[in-house]
């Protein structure tokens, strides 16, 4: 990954004689080393490394790092039926990954899966 790094930045050049020289310079989180095109949006992807979760659902006690992780959450909590239903239980979902989601955590806690080798 510090190769593409490097070589993005030698492209950019500071003397101008780059390709990208007249580009802005691309923004890279140390901690990942992503690269973002302005300063903006690397803000915004560093509260994914946060470990505080200061944006919370009003319908339940989930808390999430950014605005757009719990407005992709709220959609559970629509009123309209999901296009997703459990083969379990009645609930249905927005979207896949909340019903896997609710398959790992609630169905697997209550239904283990059954296991592949028969007991003799």
């Amino acid at each position: 990954m510090g190769e593409i790094r490097a070589f993005i930045q030698s492209m950019e050049g500071k003397g101008g004689s780059g390709r990208l020289a007249n580009r802005p310079r691309v923004q890279y989180d140390k901690q990942c080393e992503m690269a973002f095109k302005s300063a903006g949006e690397l803000e915004k992807h560093k509260l994914r490394h946060a470990n505080e979760r200061k944006f919370l659902c009003d319908q339940c006690e989930a808390a999430f790092n950014t605005p757009s992780d719990l407005s992709q959450h709220k959609l559970v909590h629509s009123t309209e039926g999901g296009e997703f239903s459990c083969d379990k239980c009645p609930k249905t979902f927005k979207d896949v990954d909340a019903l896997n989601k609710h398959k790992k955590t609630t169905i697997q806690a209550v239904v283990p899966p059954k296991s592949k080798h028969p007991r003799g």
